[in-house]
């Protein structure tokens, strides 16, 4: 068995049956030394894999990293990403440091590093304290419509798996991506549910390969988990993804070929693996993915419901409530006196709950009866938790 089968299976193992097996029943299973499993272990952490031991010893994978199959070093998709975020108007160095050292585990070094290399291959230019896209060197902006971006990007695809010049035609791609796409362009499969996602680097990569397979109209292969419960594997076909600020988390959007086409939706973080088939399919006629969420308060639907909220002008909880729904176009906000009402249609409650938690006394839930119980419960296990008094 070669590395890559090996480290698959050990990442099956352990996401199929967690807390079951420990180094021993490792070097069982995978027939192979102590030494190789060790490496294996190292190798995969370096992915940003994450295990877990209880007390006696056995395993529980408690984060997948970076898919095994692929090829692209963490400094190129880093690197990538930041010419995505420098974009056609340049960006702070202090702002690229700030966002790329915040939202992943490198030190500002290693952002520095990256930024010496685009600069190096010409791709970037500092001018004091921004830097842009090198103009003379990266192709200027095309007048394409989506479609033919899509042609475009489908040639190079191609062209890379067929090509004996695949360098070149990288390379050339790369100059490109950043004047031709914006960061995570839609092209109708991505969703951006409230503020702008923050900076992550591996869930920018899995959802940038998600993205493709909706694209593509790929069928995948899933391995996901709930909770700590035993990973299974699913096939779906891929409608898009849909980012959810709230909770900060990216999720696909999919048929669930084993619910009678049902549609569902599936946690990025929850996903151990993935598996782009060569089986493709026709989504639902119809399907827009924007629509499909447009009166979901995050990413799990329900019953649409009317709701009225009234906000309490406490601790710029008005600015907070007009920044957090500026993006929601079903929303309707209107002061009166002393106090901010918000009137919306909302398909799921739960959600809402929730984040009407965050704003304490200074919200109160008018409409529906059901909402306000759930707040309520909400609190009340709060009190609970923290006691009544303080002594």
């Amino acid at each position: 068995m070669d590395k890559e089968a090996r480290q698959r299976l050990l990442i099956y193992i352990l996401a199929k049956h967690p807390w079951v097996y420990d180094k021993q029943g490792l070097l069982s299973v995978l027939s192979t030394s102590v030494a190789t499993l060790q490496r294996d272990l190292r190798e995969l952490e370096a992915r940003e894999y994450r295990f877990t031991q209880d007390r006696e010893g056995r395993f529980f994978l408690r984060q997948s990293g970076w898919e095994i199959y692929s090829t692209i070093k963490d400094a190129t998709v880093r690197e990538e990403e930041i010419l995505r975020f420098i974009g056609r108007d340049g960006a702070l160095l202090s702002e690229i440091v700030r966002i790329f050292t915040q939202w992943e585990e490198v030190t500002p070094k290693t952002v520095e590093r990256a930024l010496k290399s685009l600069e190096k291959r010409g791709l970037v230019q500092r001018k004091g304290e921004r830097v842009y896209l090198n103009q003379d060197t990266i192709l200027a902006a095309f007048s394409f419509t989506p479609e033919e971006k899509h042609f475009l990007f489908d040639a190079f695809s191609v062209g890379k798996n067929l090509s004996p010049r695949r360098e070149g035609l990288a390379s050339l791609e790369a100059k490109l991506k950043p004047i031709l796409m914006g960061p995570m362009e839609s092209r109708g499969l991505v969703y951006v549910h409230g503020r702008t996602p923050v900076q992550d680097i591996r869930r920018a990569y899995y959802a940038r390969h998600l993205e493709e397979a909706a694209r593509e109209k790929r069928v995948l292969r899933l391995l996901y988990r709930r909770k700590e419960e035993p990973a299974q594997e699913i096939e779906v076909q891929p409608l898009g993804i849909v980012y959810y600020w709230a909770l900060d988390n990216w999720y696909l959007a999919a048929v669930d070929r084993a619910a009678n086409g049902k549609i569902k939706t599936y946690a990025i973080e929850r996903m151990l693996g993935i598996d782009i088939q060569k089986e493709r399919f026709e989504p639902p006629s119809g399907f827009n993915l924007e629509a499909w969420y447009r009166e979901a308060w995050g990413v799990y639907l329900g019953p649409l419901t009317p709701v009225k909220i009234r906000f309490y002008n406490d601790y710029a909880t008005w600015q907070r409530v007009r920044e957090e729904l500026a993006n929601r176009p079903t929303c309707l906000i209107q002061e009166e006196g002393d106090v901010l009402l918000m009137q919306d249609q909302v398909a799921g409650l739960a959600e809402l709950a929730v984040w009407l938690r965050r704003f304490g006394p200074a919200a109160e839930v008018l409409e529906p009866i059901e909402l306000r119980g759930m707040v309520e419960r909400e609190w009340a296990a709060a009190v609970a938790l923290y006691g009544e008094d303080n002594s």
